[in-house]
């Protein structure tokens, strides 16, 4: 009688290798004790995303940055890999960087939750550069929470983003027991891009009920109730946005900017000069550009204005410039 695929020659069950201890994590433990590990070659299909599945799991709990060739293959690559390394819902290390909704220099914005979900990547990531602390910081709600695995198509990772440095100065920390008005903190909100709503039910919104101020961080899952107490910060909880129940109590919040453009009303008159000139290069007529920036000055941004970025937000970096040393990256 034939023995089946499931049993040795011998006669008993054949054992499947242990993960992590795969001919093919052992075939890359060969290749990096003769040097670094710069390219695989012969895979095809699925294999790739089983390859990189191991390459993950190799590098350990450190960031990694899987580029795509395009947005479809970025969805494509995030499902296969939450199933290949086993990643549950809500506790998922993946995460998606997702490439604007428009074309550049259309005369329309990326809609809201696209610039909300970069910037949760862009915090955390500019949270991880500073240490182990700053990125227990960046998540009150899970402060062990492993670095991310980012998945992201190429054309995401073109466009230039906020430096770093405007990120941090753009953050808020609010911390219970300390003195804060509520008016100048919804202010501030509205002023790095939140947009204020009746109720919060999607990353990048801010209420106010009364001495309560509901904020929905672009890096959090769930959003924030900051109760006062007179002009001293008296509880934050996390809370559903469906039942509008809150839930866990936070020592800590940080509110990071869930827009890419970052101006203020100083930066804008610095810069006003410089875009008017642009302007008048591209003859562009002078009633348009008072219009534009008049809307930057009373902190609104006009339809399409993210082209403008280099002229209204000259500090811009590469997406490269926020990943750790020890960040893998696979292509």
């Amino acid at each position: 009688m034939s023995k089946g695929m499931g049993e040795s020659t011998e006669g008993r069950p054949r054992r499947a290798p242990r993960r992590g201890d795969t001919p093919f994590d052992r075939a890359l433990r060969e290749a990096r004790e003769q040097g670094p590990l710069l390219r695989l070659t012969g895979l095809r299909g699925a294999a790739r995303r089983v390859a990189a599945s191991h390459l993950i799991r190799a590098h350990g709990d450190r960031p990694v940055l899987y580029v795509t060739p395009d947005s479809r293959s970025a969805d494509a690559a995030a499902t296969a890999l939450a199933g290949l390394l086993g990643e549950r819902a809500g506790e998922s290390r993946i995460r998606t960087f997702p490439r604007h909704d428009t074309l550049p220099f259309d005369r329309f914005s990326p809609q809201p939750f696209v610039v909300a979900q970069r910037m949760a990547i862009l915090h955390r990531l500019e949270a991880s550069t500073r240490g182990d602390d700053a990125r227990r910081q960046a998540n009150p709600e899970n402060p062990d929470e492993r670095p991310p695995i980012i998945v992201a198509p190429a054309s995401a990772l073109s466009l230039r983003v906020p430096a770093r440095r405007l990120v941090r100065a753009a953050t808020l920390r609010i911390a219970i027991g300390e003195s804060l008005d509520r008016d100048e903190l919804v202010a501030r909100l509205v002023a790095i891009g939140y947009q204020r709503m009746a109720l919060v039910e999607e990353a990048g919104e801010v209420a106010v009920r009364g001495d309560i101020v509901d904020v929905f961080p672009p890096h959090l899952e769930k959003p924030l109730r900051i109760e006062l107490w007179g002009d001293q910060v008296d509880s934050i909880r996390s809370f559903d946005p469906a039942s509008q129940r809150s839930q866990a109590k936070c020592a800590l919040a940080l509110l990071p900017p869930p827009r890419e453009l970052l101006f203020d009303r100083d930066g804008v008159i610095a810069r006003s000069a410089a875009i008017r000139a642009r302007a008048a290069e591209e003859s562009i007529p002078a009633a348009q550009v008072d219009a534009l920036v008049d809307s930057l000055l009373r902190g609104a941004v006009p339809p399409g204005a993210e082209s403008l970025a280099p002229l209204i937000q000259p500090e811009l970096e590469s997406f490269f410039d926020y990943l750790p040393a020890d960040t893998l990256v696979l292509v």
